[in-house]
């Protein structure tokens, strides 16, 4: 049979048994991806760290590294606005991870030859107009071994594994828990992991390793998070449970419990789970986790596995599909695609979901999407419950790009299609999503859309034979056992015996086992910051919960602080659930806001929980999930408010400490009126006066009303005809349930409306007597003091005054001795002549024009006239003069320009002047460095002449519009003063 033009039906067994498939691309044609160009750049491959991303997106902001080891950040609305994270200068990024769709973003940096540190880090990004910010929350860096890929925990933003080195080279994974690590504050403002030793983050943390060989992928079930699937090179594939730790002997790290193994022939590149809870040979058996995937062959080479399950059946390959002429390397993922709602006649769909597993080549623009069938085990005759089968691979889909693909993220967005204007892709009623592909590539960074109706399944079933497919029968000789039984002859999956799935229900108590991401600022604080308050000094500086919940600042901290030791702080495990009674009408799937296309199309699931039919007899209701999962009552910190005027923090710590006494009197008086017993006497009066009486009318009355009344009445009632002994008892049964309950809303209801309100009165009486001998017995204090600070005020006017006299003397002196000395020691010299504003103003715009932006500002300088100043900043390129690692001015010159533009901002009206100088001061202030040497004598009078002016203009209201830019300008130059 002649081959296809694109899509290719593939075999899913041969007479009942898995097949291995090989597909040629080069005999089917392919389609053309569509692609929108987000940048154009010159990327590097890493071919040592093929699973480490380079690009990310979420729902505000787009992140991909660039050539110099830094980070470029975008505005994914396309608004022009950017920003730039240079922490990982010299560095090699090989690694970049949001934690689900938040803020909260995590870059790896490597050793290089200019650069043998590595590091982590974890900021938060926001955006401020056409700036887009970063501020470093955690920063893990050592030089004894290179981090490579960091892997966050499904929902919880304070967990996340470390892939890296160890002290024998090899590659392994360390958990690591943000709450229990120790950290010091840097300079720069932000906390630092100190770790327990060189090749340790801390002792006693959960390590992955000693499966044969270097970790090259670990997967993290977001079902069962206690799982957590390895794949070594080595060809091992290891399933651990990191919750329950082995201490190693002479080793300060502990173990993950191995729970089973498979074993490949050669090298495991990529691990991913599944959604399917089943395959197709399953024999009702309970899953310890879903249906898996490895990729091998530098991700050439496709295995599907049945689930790893509680009865010790090992897993076996379902089916195994690669390329008949494989490149290099490539990039493999996975995405879930939910079936439209509606069939084509209007009855609710009951198809299955889609899984498209997508494979981009690393060398060639080519791009490959493999279909993963799955069915509901109602329709294979399977009696117990209607889980989702795996089925296997039923068809690929080529496609082709302009380049070869370094690194990805993938993801699914509702299609732009009308299905009523498309008849194939209304009666396929399979595919009903784009996938969108954010690619960085060879010579660019690119948005690539897998069209709905380019995913659709061939109109022909597999036959055998069929050009550019190869079939080979799949001989079931995979070796699966326990870690611990490895090399034993029976080859049959077995766990510890402490690891049983009672032990899993113990356990529920105390571990969460979630399918969504709950938000992070719902998460539980730490013990001891209930409310904000705090143990210590800052004890959950670690706590990126609380971190993430915190509104955003613009810019990092810069002042420096002393670095303080910090306790661990732990936090209390939520309940948990058991994910085998889990359905998908428990656990809405994620849904990304911004790629939502039509409100009608329920969103494609990312992992999601066990789906049964009756779960999609009926759409979702998008707004009502919108607003559970992305609507959010966020506690911030307790951290200063930025006001209208930079001076009120001072102000405040200036009123706290009038509040203290400044005399013996004040001292004195203080004492006297909290040990008087007058005042205990006068509460206890009033309290046994008034409130005791009113409290006990007020329960008397209540209790009459709302029980012994009703049942007076209904036993009179009762008592004129005759009860049963079961009516009698099903009265007292009644009576005694109910009563607690009555009683308990009644005594609520009289403390809110009677209580209350007389310990209000009562205690306003008293504090009105309190302040009046208050105020009485300071009037005399008052007077005196009154008189005595008149006295030395006149006293300290008077020496103020000799002062400045003595002051204008010795100015004058000096002046006249410094004259005399230059006329006596030098001749006679001639000044160079001052240039006419003309030449300066021409001076200006030539060097400008030159890109000589030091020349320029030196001879607007020199003129000693804010206004040519201005000049030279209408002329230069701001963008030429601060983009780069090094700015093209000097920090003096910097200095010189904030104090002629703080001049502009108190001289001029006009909007247009008002925008430049904002923001060259803005950039300005970015830039200084406040320990500069040339710069740190003058630094703070120019930070107070800035922050005077503008208050003023603050006050005044002639540029109301600019009170944002204001502000920021202020909580800037705030940061230098620290």
């Amino acid at each position: 049979m002649e081959s296809l033009a694109g899509t290719t039906p593939l075999p899913l067994s041969s007479a009942g048994s898995p097949v291995r498939v090989w597909f040629n691309d080069e005999e089917c044609d392919a389609q053309e991806a569509e692609a929108d160009i987000v940048s154009s750049f010159e990327a590097r491959r890493f071919d040592d760290v093929i699973n480490g991303s380079l690009l990310q997106t979420n729902r505000k902001f787009v992140v991909y590294v660039v050539k110099t080891g830094m980070l470029r950040i975008m505005d994914r609305q396309k608004s022009g606005a950017r920003g730039l994270i240079r922490e990982h200068a010299k560095q090699r990024i090989t690694d970049v991870q949001f934690f689900n769709q938040d803020d909260m973003l995590a870059s790896v940096g490597g050793p290089t030859l200019e650069c043998q540190q590595s590091s982590l880090i974890v900021s938060r990004l926001s955006q401020q107009g056409p700036i887009i910010n970063y501020q470093i929350l955690l920063e893990f860096k050592t030089e004894h071994f290179a981090m490579l890929r960091i892997v966050w925990h499904p929902f919880d933003m304070n967990q996340l594994c470390v892939i890296h080195t160890n002290q024998d080279n090899t590659v392994v994974a360390t958990h690591v828990s943000t709450q229990s690590i120790n950290s010091v504050r840097s300079e720069a403002g932000h906390y630092v992991c100190t770790f327990a030793s060189e090749f340790c983050i801390k002792e006693g943390a959960v390590q992955i390793k000693g499966a044969g060989g270097n970790l090259t992928d670990l997967a993290w079930s977001r079902t069962a998070e206690r799982h957590m699937l390895a794949a070594y090179d080595g060809g091992s594939v290891v399933l651990y449970d990191w919750k329950k730790p082995e201490a190693m002997q002479g080793d300060p790290h502990a173990s993950a419990t191995a729970l089973g193994r498979v074993q490949e022939d050669g090298s495991v590149s990529r691990c991913l789970f599944l959604p399917h809870t089943h395959s197709r040979d399953s024999s009702g058996a309970t899953g310890l986790t879903r249906c898996f995937l490895t990729a091998s062959a530098q991700n050439s080479t496709i295995t599907l596995w049945s689930p790893f399950t509680t009865d010790g059946k090992q897993p076996s390959r379902l089916q195994v599909f690669g390329l008949e002429n494989p490149s290099l390397s490539y990039l493999v993922d996975a995405c879930y695609i939910l079936p439209p709602p509606l069939t084509p006649t209007g009855v609710p769909s009951k198809a299955p979901p889609s899984t498209m597993v997508v494979m981009a080549d690393r060398t060639a623009g080519k791009i490959f999407a493999w279909h993963l069938k799955g069915t509901w085990s109602s329709e294979l005759g399977q009696s117990e419950g209607n889980h989702l089968v795996l089925e296997g691979c039923d068809y690929v889909v080529p496609f082709r790009c302009k380049f070869p693909t370094y690194s990805w993220q993938v993801r699914t967005e509702a299609s732009s299609i009308s299905t009523d204007d498309d008849e194939d892709l209304s009666s396929s009623n399979l595919i009903y999503y784009d996938i969108q592909i954010f690619a960085f590539q060879s010579s660019a960074a690119q948005d690539l859309s897998l069209r709905s109706i380019m995913l659709l399944p061939p109109p022909s079933q597999w036959v055998d034979p069929w050009d550019g497919v190869r079939v080979e029968r799949l001989w079931t000789d995979v070796h699966s056992a326990h870690v611990s039984d490895v090399g034993s002859d029976d080859g049959v999956l077995r766990f510890d015996e402490e690891y049983d799935v009672e032990d899993d229900d113990d356990d529920d108590d105390e571990e969460p086992e979630f399918d969504i991401a709950p938000d992070a600022s719902t998460r539980p604080p730490p013990p001891g910051i209930i409310g904000g308050a705090s143990n210590g000094t800052n004890p959950f500086s670690n706590w990126l919960g609380s971190l993430a919940a915190e509104k955003p600042s613009s810019l990092p901290p810069l002042g420096a602080s002393k670095a303080v030791e910090l306790p661990p702080v732990a936090l209390p495990p939520p309940p948990t659930i058991d994910p085998a009674i889990i359905v998908a009408a428990d656990m809405p799937p994620p849904i990304d806001p911004a790629i939502i296309t039509s409100t009608n199309i329920p969103p494609p699931i990312e992992d999601p929980a066990i789906i049964t039919a009756n779960s999609m007899l009926a759409p979702s209701d998008n707004a009502s999930i919108l607003s559970a999962l992305f609507t959010s009552t966020t506690t911030r910190e307790a951290t200063p408010t930025i006001s209208n005027r930079g001076d009120e923090m001072g102000k405040a710590k200036a009123d706290g400490r009038s509040k203290t006494p400044k005399n013996r009197d004040t001292v004195a008086m203080s004492t006297q009126l909290g040990n008087g017993d007058d005042l205990r006497r006068l509460v206890r009066e009033e309290i046994q006066a008034s409130l005791g009486p009113l409290v006990e009318k007020a329960v008397n009355d209540a209790v009459n009303k709302v029980v012994l009344r009703p049942i007076m009445a209904s036993i009179s009632d009762l008592s004129k005809r005759e009860m049963s002994a079961q009516e009698t008892n099903k009265l007292s049964s009644a009576v005694a349930e109910n009563a607690d309950v009555v009683l308990r809303a009644a005594f609520q209801s009289t403390v809110k409306t009677a209580i209350l309100p007389a310990l209000e009165s009562t205690m306003g009486l008293v504090f009105k007597q309190v302040s009046d001998q208050l105020e009485q017995s300071m009037i005399p204090l008052k007077d005196n003091g009154d008189n005595k600070i008149d006295a030395m005020s006149a006293q300290m006017t008077r020496m103020t005054e000799l002062v400045a006299r003595l002051t204008t003397e010795m100015q004058s002196l000096r002046t006249t001795v410094e004259t005399q000395q230059r006329a006596a020691s030098s001749p006679a010299t001639t000044s160079p002549p001052k240039k006419s504003p003309d030449e300066i103003r021409n001076g200006i715009v030539q060097f400008c024009a030159a890109r000589k932006y030091e020349e320029a500002f030196n001879l607007a300088l020199t003129a000693a006239d804010y206004r040519f100043t201005f000049l030279c900043c209408q002329q230069a390129d701001i963008t030429a003069v601060f983009s780069g690692e090094k700015v093209k001015l000097s920090a003096l010159i910097l200095l010189c320009i904030m104090q002629h533009l703080t001049q502009v901002i108190n001289a001029t009206n006009n909007d247009k002047e008002m925008e430049i100088s904002l923001l060259w001061l803005q950039e300005i202030a970015l830039s200084l460095n406040p320990p500069a040497r040339e710069i740190r004598q003058h630094l703070p009078r120019v930070i107070e002449e800035l922050t005077r002016a503008i208050n003023k203009r603050i006050d005044l209201g002639t540029h109301i519009h600019r009170n944002r830019d204001f502000l920021r300008i202020l909580q800037i130059v705030r940061g230098l003063q620290m």
